[in-house]
């Protein structure tokens, strides 16, 4: 299950029991060692999910995670 974290409507950080990858609802979807985030809308997010190399995009309204891109961390660092 997904933990997403806000201050003042705003998603701060994001926190699960347990590492996977899985698209789906907050409930159901896993990250493996997100590590930076970005805010689109005041609803949307895009989650740089480092352990499994994938761009993920949360809707907190819609309460729903997907994927947008796949192989982008290998042998590169994310910079804040």
């Amino acid at each position: 299950m997904v933990k997403v974290v806000l201050s003042n409507n705003y998603v701060t950080r994001i926190t699960q029991s347990s590492n996977g990858y899985a698209d789906g609802t907050l409930r159901t979807s896993h990250f493996s060692n997100p590590y930076g985030i970005s805010r689109v809308t005041d609803s949307t997010y895009i989650v740089a999910d480092y352990g499994n190399s994938v761009l993920r995009i949360v809707d907190t309204v819609a309460g729903r995670v997907s994927s947008i891109c796949t192989g982008i961390f290998v042998n590169h660092y994310i910079t804040t």
